[in-house]
């Protein structure tokens, strides 16, 4: 059943449970392949679509027309709640595997770790990125809504029935339409799996026990902050007393940016100018890097969690910086207002924060990084890139040499060595104006660390794409004197030009593929390149998820990690328990936990 915006409507009730593939109601997606040439060209469309067409394609003014207020009603919340578990996590809706891996998780009634008994959160907060590669029902069928419902089909109402609750922030994959399927997905009242969805726009307001608060501010447009969300937390923000706790949740770890962004702006706005005076932001969560980072204010009285192990590829650690600036908001309320969504950030209003936990370590990522030399074993379809370049330098080479020469070109290749395909390059424009094209492209890849200054960074990045496109001319000059000596066995003439062609094609695929990982594992080792390198080899492993005590005493969070990914499973047909996943683990993943602390 499915209404007519696309998206399936799934009710609260209990349904037949699937004993095989074709009953699921939604394919087991694979991650996504980044360096894929089709996926690549499709997600680059994407980006260059919203880039363009963002503020255009923006829905967050629209959403003035659908109610809000602040959400206080949900299972387990209530005044005389002594205590309430929320569960976040964040960068899901990837591959099957590692999104099942922690929605089956998360959606178990209790887990055990470290001999502790830690129950399933009432609320379930998702903070960003709700799907890969870009935003469609249909990919938020497949990579989102399906895994959850199969982790937890059903719930039992509690005594008011009231069923557990989902919120969601936007990320930047969940903007590239303008965030209509997320609109769509996340703030209709609808039911995914045995959860609620309770919001009615792109972010929320949510009222927890003790004094405490949760916000998920949606500032993932690098435009200023919507009019709209702007009213609706200073509305929120009238029913907050001082000294009340309040949990930030976003999209971006804005504070780990060496350049400021927009997102960075809005934050630093949605800190200075809407949370009131008094009211301590005792924890900010986010997602967007795939990994876990927590950093600690000087009197431990503050954190920054980035908590991004969902179900997408594993993101560097050792790029990390050990500490950060952070705004202190509290220090000095209201100081430096540039208009909305101004900056006027001072130094005096910023206090260090300093890295306490990260996951994996610093060490450990390192060891990772030589992976990416893998890419063309993980990607496999991405060496058509580098074939063909190979074979346009080759015969543009080989034409080079073979001007004012008359003899066949296997005649002639008998006197050729590497530095004459390198002569043969210069001599002729086809392989200038291949070798131009190269450079312009690896110049565009090239993605040095934010540095401040601007010109230092467009030098970075062109000696970066320049470095890349030498590397890359030299292994294809290379790759054609095998090429040519491997054809030797060919009859002369155009068998003999062609197989040679197909060779440095081929050759040119491998080699082409090596060099693009040894320039990634170079780069990557000194903190550039990190996204590029570990998108490349997809690691799945590293999950991780907060589970969260709201109590008298404050917020207490329990990190969980999980270092494998289950990548079998087995159809749980036989379950009496409604509630129970549809698909259970062959062996159940070890968790640790890799980090608790109180926000008070």
């Amino acid at each position: 059943m499915s209404t007519n915006d696309g998206l399936p409507t799934v009710s609260s009730q209990p349904r037949p449970r699937p004993t095989s593939n074709a009953d699921l109601g939604f394919q087991r997606r694979k991650a996504v392949r980044w360096f894929d040439p089709p996926a690549l060209l499709r997600a680059g469309a994407k980006v260059a679509l919203s880039g363009a067409l963002g503020n255009y394609l923006d829905k967050r003014e629209l959403q003035a027309t659908s109610p809000a207020s602040v959400i206080d009603d949900f299972a387990g919340n209530g005044p005389n709640t002594e205590e309430l578990w929320v569960d976040f996590l964040a960068d899901t809706g990837d591959g099957f595997n590692p999104t099942y891996t922690v929605a089956w998780q998360v959606s178990q009634p209790t887990l055990t770790v470290n001999g502790r008994e830690l129950s399933r959160g009432s609320l379930l907060v998702l903070g960003g990125d709700e799907v890969y590669p870009t935003a469609s029902p249909e990919e938020y069928e497949n990579r989102c809504l399906g895994p959850f419902r199969a982790a937890l089909p059903f719930t039992e109402p509690d005594v008011d029935g009231r069923h557990p609750a989902l919120l969601a922030v936007p990320g930047n994959h969940d903007w590239y339409d303008g965030l209509t399927s997320f609109v769509r997905m996340f703030t209709q009242q609808r039911w995914i799996g045995g959860r609620r969805t309770l919001q009615t726009r792109s972010y929320f307001a949510v009222r927890l026990p003790h004094r405490c608060w949760l916000w998920g501010v949606d500032i993932e447009s690098e435009a200023y902050l919507d009019s709209t969300q702007i009213s609706y937390f200073r509305a929120a923000a009238e029913h907050m007393r001082a000294d009340d706790r309040l949990i930030l949740c976003t999209a971006k770890p804005c504070w780990t940016e060496r350049v400021p962004s927009g997102r960075a702006r809005n934050l630093a706005f949605v800190e200075r100018e809407l949370v009131p005076p008094g009211v301590k932001i005792v924890l900010t969560l986010t997602g967007d890097s795939h990994h876990y980072v927590r950093y600690e204010s000087p009197d431990a009285t503050s954190h920054k969690v980035t908590a991004g192990g969902g179900g997408a590829f594993l993101s560097a650690t050792h790029v990390l910086p050990k500490t950060v600036d952070v705004l202190d908001h509290q220090a000095a309320p209201g100081i430096g207002a540039t208009g909305m969504g101004g900056t006027g950030i001072g130094a005096t209003l910023k206090r260090e924060y300093e890295q306490r936990v990260v996951y994996p370590t610093a060490s450990r990522s390192r060891r990772l990084s030589f992976r990416a030399a893998l890419i063309g074993l993980r990607n496999r379809r991405f060496a058509a890139v580098p074939a063909v370049v190979g074979w346009l330098l080759f015969s543009a080479s080989v034409s080079g040499l073979r001007l004012g020469d008359q003899r066949s070109m296997k005649e002639a290749s008998v006197d050729w060595g590497l530095f004459d395909l390198l002569l043969g390059d210069l001599r002729s424009p086809q392989t200038a104006l291949t070798i131009g094209l190269l450079a312009v492209a690896l110049i565009l890849f090239a993605k040095p660390r934010p540095l401040e200054q601007k010109s230092t960074a467009i030098a970075a990045r062109v000696a970066m794409g320049l470095l890349h496109a030498v590397m890359q001319v030299f292994a294809a000059a290379g790759v054609s004197v095998q090429a040519l000596r491997l054809a030797g066995g060919l009859p002369e003439g155009r068998v003999f030009d062609v197989g040679a062609a197909l060779l440095a094609a081929g050759l040119s695929a491998i080699v082409g593929s090596m060099v693009m990982g040894l320039y990634l594992v170079l780069f990557v080792l000194f903190g550039h390149h990190d996204n590029e390198a570990f998108s490349a080899f997809r690691h799945e492993g590293y999950k991780n998820f907060l589970r969260m005590r709201i109590h008298r005493d404050g917020i207490e969070v329990f990190a969980i990690g999980i270092e494998r990914t289950v990548s079998s499973w087995a159809f749980n047909g036989s379950a009496t328990d409604p509630s129970a996943s549809w698909m259970r683990p062959i062996a159940v993943p070890t968790l640790q936990l890799i980090d608790h602390f109180t926000a008070s």
